[in-house]
């Protein structure tokens, strides 16, 4: 083997040693000496030891410890240097030994003393700010190797993140961040990171003060940091943004909130208190006139206060003068009103109140008086409404001469029509003003008439309120021992015939406060039968209207705000009629069209041809058909509670009609030239029993019995009722209209148009066949449908509910997901109907027996009619008509409502044993179409709609609601119609 020669020549290593923490880890880079000579080229390697013999080795610096001067053999040039990093623990100061070897074999070595001083890392960090109370984010510059520490203010470890987003925090708050090394878990030492909060400051607003009750005003300075200003009232409720705030008017002290905003940063300031402070202002003061006769300086006098404030003129102006009470005028020349307010210490000043300074040798013919009117005989208490201090007022029952019969500004007498009273003024003995005439206002016109209608007698006062009085109440006693009766006009049924004092007192007021009372009295002789028809006789009146020329097409359209609406909640029922929408909510009523002939020239002229005159139209007569050639075109005579029509009748007479259901949402029936309560329909997907009219439960149906009316007239309205048809019947509600069309039983005070009077609940007093027609009954009202004669209508409210329950399968059905089920048999009757007597009307329903396309033999319906004493008048039955479609048949057939027939039942029979299925029932007169629809009971989704013929078209849906598949019941079973698939793939 080649010798090996190894030349070391001025051997020198360099340490440099750089600290990264406070720590015993450090890093050194050791470089060799400057000359090294090789003999022969062989490969060299490093060996680092501690001071105990420890190879440091790459498990403890996770570093390599051995360093090649080449990575592969082969020949060193001379003179190279080398240069190795280590890094490894320390414990400050430490003893290296630094050993050359050549293939393993020892050449030499060197010691080294090696201290360390670290050189310290301060992390770079980046505070940050936000407006208002929330979240700030704070960073810290990344360093390889390390991992942040962020600290709360109590020294909490918060977060590990480079990026450290605080909790939301209302003001600055000051956070510390240190580097850990993620060898060593060294840590640097810790650098503040502020995280600022900017506040809007609190406003500076002061309270307000005013003088008596007002609106108050607040001005605020802008806060710091803030542009404007939001105010709330004591509840919290935001008021009004911006510097100045008015209140509303207040009367008392009142608490308000302020606060700053910053508009641009969307940050509030906090919230202030701030009063509105209001002073109840002083009393009026007591005056004292001051008079002279002659011009002169007259002295007012004022009390009841301290400061008092003198003025010219009773409202504005600058004050003259301002003392203690007394006020001596300047020279004047005639007698002069001044004004004089009580002013308190905050300056706040009251009303003012009038003095006079008079200045007139005869200064009388300023008096006027209160108390001077009255109706009827009696006492009066006439005063001088304007006394003046230090006067004495006589007054005398003539012009001229004669004793004073009382002495004073105000004289209580006993004074009766005709009567004539005079008064003089006297200041003292030099200054006595003329006798003047008390204008006196005593009517006698005071008085009620009493008219016999039918059963009852009703009452009217003649007595009305005038500019100068007011009437407060009237009275009636009725000499029978009846309770009092209060209201101008009354109503009362005596037990008996005979004669009666009746009185009327009357309590009202004239001018002032003081209440005066009339009372008039009349024998009223009442007999039976008092009842004539003149009462009700009408006259021929002409009404004129405006004309139209050179019309091309006139159409109007009327509006109505009273209708019977069918409500079947009770809370709705029992709410007045504007509180429940039946009144007081305009709904279209009627269309009219003009119907009239074209004008047309023998040669044809565009300009003027296939034009009219109109006669002007008058809502208020439309109905009355009183203006000629305005044709309606088409009525709504009914709607749902929830204002949708329910039936229509055109020009010809023919009805229209509707049935909905879940609360009067769902279109469920459209049905023509049939009434509403003509057709009837139920799938049985709605919760409640009652549906469509047909009735199968015990629930209330709110019935409307309609009493025609013929003629009303004050109290009393003839109807085309037989009286012992109504009988059992104490109350109606209806509405009434009078146009002044008839000559009024009673004479009214003025022809008043009244329009739409709507009346609820009136008892019924007592009731008389009409005189000549026995188809007539008279009944008499307690409420006055118009004082006048009138036309309306009449209804009579009654619940009608069933004791036999229907049961409803919620699995089986034609249509939708439920029906009917039958055990043997079972009887509903349907109140809700009111079908016409004589004609005809046409029953389908389906039925299934669960036994295929056919019915178990005796399957079939039973209607029985039943007149209004509950006693059968008719039957006829309904069998299948069909055969069946997927397990249900058909069963249908036409009946005639016969004659004394009030209403209806249907008897639903299983056959000879078992339970049966019903669906889809309905009803329509036979001249009439109608056509039904059924929904999901879940989703509202149309799952069904069935024809003329009761076939039905039923619709599926995907689980997405859409539209999937259409099938259509025909005579020759069921057909697809209508099939898609709609979906979506994702790739």
């Amino acid at each position: 083997m080649r010798p090996k020669i190894l030349i070391l020549i001025g051997v020198i290593l360099f340490l440099s040693n750089t600290g990264i923490c406070q720590s015993n880890v450090s890093r050194v880079e050791i470089f060799g000496p400057d000359e090294v000579f090789w003999g022969e080229t062989y490969d060299f390697f490093l060996y680092v030891f501690d001071i105990n013999g420890n190879l440091i080795n790459e498990n403890e610096l996770n570093a390599n410890t051995e360093w090649y001067l080449s990575n592969q053999r082969g020949t060193i040039d001379a003179f190279t240097p080398f240069k190795a990093t280590i890094t490894f623990t320390s414990s400050g100061s430490d003893l290296l030994e630094v050993s050359f070897h050549e293939n393993g074999v020892f050449v030499d070595s060197k010691n080294l003393s090696i201290s360390f001083s670290c050189e310290e890392i301060i992390p770079e960090v980046t505070s940050n700010s936000r407006w208002c109370e929330g979240q700030v984010g704070l960073s810290v510059s990344q360093r390889s190797g390390f991992i942040p520490q962020w600290y709360d203010p109590s020294g909490n470890l918060v977060s590990s993140n480079w990026n450290f987003n605080t909790p939301s925090i209302a003001e600055t708050t000051v956070y510390s961040v240190r580097l850990k090394h993620i060898e060593s878990e060294c840590l640097t030492a810790p650098v503040d990171v502020t995280a600022t909060v900017q506040q809007v400051g609190e406003v500076a607003v002061d309270n307000v003060s005013r003088c008596d009750m007002g609106e108050v005003t607040f001005i605020g300075a802008t806060a710091q940091d803030s542009d404007t200003f939001l105010w709330y009232d004591a509840a919290g409720d935001l008021k009004h943004e911006g510097a100045q705030f008015t209140t509303s008017v207040t009367a008392e002290e009142t608490l308000f909130y302020v606060e700053g905003r910053n508009t641009a940063e969307g940050c509030i300031g906090p919230r202030k208190e701030v009063f509105a402070y209001v002073e109840t202002p002083p009393g009026l003061p007591q005056t004292t006139d001051g008079a002279i006769c002659g011009p002169g300086r007259v002295s007012l006098a004022a009390e009841g206060g301290s400061v008092y404030r003198w003025y010219s003129q009773q409202e504005g102006g600058e004050s003259i003068a301002e003392n203690n009470g007394t006020y001596l005028t300047d020279t004047l020349e005639n007698s002069t009103q001044f004004w004089v307010s009580m002013v308190s210490n905050s300056d706040c000043e009251g009303n003012r109140a009038s003095v006079m300074a008079y200045i007139n040798d005869e200064f009388t013919d300023s008096i006027t008086f209160i108390g001077n009117r009255r109706y009827g005989n009696g006492e009066v208490n006439i005063q001088v409404a304007n006394p003046k201090n230090n006067t004495e007022y006589r007054w005398y029952d003539q012009g001229i001469g004669g004793e004073p019969v009382h002495i004073g500004d105000s004289y209580p007498t006993d004074i009766e029509i005709g009567d004539s009273l005079y008064v003089e003024a006297e200041l003292n003995e030099t200054c006595i003003g003329e006798r003047v005439n008390v204008p006196l206002h005593i009517e006698s016109d005071f008085d009620f008439s009493a008219y016999r209608l039918s059963c009852a007698t009703a009452f009217y006062s003649k007595q009305v309120t005038d500019v100068d009085c007011f009437i407060k109440s009237f009275e009636w006693t009725f000499g029978d021992g009846a309770p009092t009766v209060f209201g101008p006009e009354s109503i009362h049924v005596y037990g008996a015939d005979g004669t009666y004092t009746v009185t009327l007192k009357v309590s009202y007021t004239c001018g002032t406060e003081d209440i005066y009372i009339s009372e008039v009295t009349h024998d009223i002789s009442v007999n039976s039968g008092g009842f004539t028809q003149d009462q009700f006789r009408s006259e021929t009146r002409v009404f004129k209207s405006p004309q139209t020329n050179r019309v091309v097409n006139s159409q109007v359209m009327t509006y109505s705000d009273n209708w019977l609406l069918p409500f079947q909640q009770q809370n709705l029922r029992n709410k007045s009629a504007f509180e429940n929408g039946s009144q007081g909510v305009f709904r279209t009523a009627s269309n009219y069209y003009y119907e009239a002939d074209r004008g047309r020239s023998a040669n044809t002229n565009t300009a003027q041809d296939g034009l009219y005159t109109v006669d002007g139209f008058n809502w208020q007569l439309a109905e009355q058909e009183l203006i000629p050639d305005w044709v309606v075109q088409q009525t709504v005579t009914g709607y749902t509670e929830n204002s949708k029509p329910a039936e229509v009748r055109d020009a010809l007479g023919i009805y229209s009609s509707e049935l909905y259901n879940n609360n009067g949402q769902m279109l469920i029936a459209q049905a023509l030239n049939s009434g509403r309560n003509e057709i009837a329909f139920s799938s049985f997907e709605s919760e409640d029993y009652l549906q469509g009219n047909w009735q199968f439960g015990e629930d209330n149906y709110t019935r409307f019995a309609q009493i025609p009316v013929i003629l009303g007239n004050g109290y009393a309205v003839i109807v085309n009722k037989r009286m012992e048809d109504i009988s059992d019947i104490e109350t109606v509600s209806g509405w009434s209209t009078s146009f002044n069309l008839f000559t009024p039983l009673a004479p009214s005070p003025a022809n008043v148009w009244s329009f739409n009077f709507r009346f609820n609940n009136a008892n019924i007093l007592c009731m008389d066949q009409h005189p000549t027609n026995p188809n007539y009954t008279i009944l008499v009202l307690d409420q006055l449908a118009s004082r006048n004669v009138w036309l309306g209508s009449l209804h009579h409210l009654s619940f009608v509910g069933l004791d036999n329950v229907g049961v409803i399968d919620d699995n089986y059905a034609h249509s939708g997901n439920k029906s009917l089920k039958i055990t043997d048999s079972q009887e509903f009757e349907q109140p809700a109907l009111d079908l016409q007597q004589g004609k005809s009307y046409f029953l389908s329903a389906w039925a299934s027996t669960k036994t295929g396309n056919t019915l178990r033999e005796g399957t079939e319906i039973r209607v029985t009619f039943i007149d209004e004493e509950e006693e059968e008048v008719g039957e006829t039955f309904l069998y299948a008509s069909s055969s069946g479609i997927d397990g249900w048949v058909q069963v249908k057939g036409s009946f005639v409502f016969p004659e004394g027939a009030s209403t209806m039942a249907l008897t639903f029979y299983s056959g000879n044993q078992g339970d049966s299925w019903w669906d889809d029932i309905r009803l329509h007169p036979e001249e009439g179409e109608i056509q039904t629809y059924v929904y999901d009971a879940v989703t509202d989704k149309l799952v069904s709609t069935l024809d003329q013929e009761n076939y039905g078209t039923f619709y599926f849906y995907d689980a997405e609601g859409n539209l999937r598949l259409v099938k259509k019941e025909t005579f020759d079973g069921m057909k697809t119609i209508q099939e898609a698939e709609q979906y979506q793939v994702e790739r």
